[in-house]
């Protein structure tokens, strides 16, 4: 349950992260970003001509994305001890409006990554992106035992 939570906690946070990385100037979500480019570029195996078309979708999808998991951040991190009722059951239904809207970005770019990638390709886009999620957070881990 704790790794769960540390993975959404990750997850959530991915996308509004601004931490100042090593001494090129970039930042930790720039180099986090690139490594997922790689990685998927790699696991995917994509021909230049669905590279050309795949991914200015996929960037999109993960705009997409990062804003809905942005918003469902600031919503977990409510402070619900001063909080009514009321209040609460509000923040409950925008954490379902919110989950809901994500599920309807994943099916909508489903719709337009099956326009370019087989099905068995679009499987190994998602099972690639829980994989590269996975490496990072146990190479968070791993660092952070040090």
């Amino acid at each position: 349950m704790k790794r769960y939570l540390t993975l959404l906690w990750f997850v959530l946070l991915l996308p509004v992260m601004s931490l100042r990385a090593a001494e090129d100037g970039t930042t930790l979500k720039e180099k986090i970003e690139a490594r997922r480019v790689s990685f998927l570029t790699q696991r995917l195996d994509l021909s230049p001509a669905e590279s050309q078309v795949f991914w200015p979708i996929y960037n999109q999808y993960r705009k997409e994305l990062d804003a809905v998991r942005k918003n469902k951040k600031e919503i977990v991190e409510a402070n619900l001890q001063s909080m009514s009722d009321t209040e609460i059951a509000a923040l409950l239904e925008a954490g379902f409006a919110a989950e809901a809207k994500e599920l309807e970005i994943k099916q909508r770019y489903y719709n337009e990554f099956r326009k370019i990638l087989s099905a068995k390709k679009i499987a190994k886009l998602y099972k690639a992106e829980k994989d590269f999620i996975k490496i990072v957070l146990d190479e968070f881990y791993n660092n952070s035992q040090r």
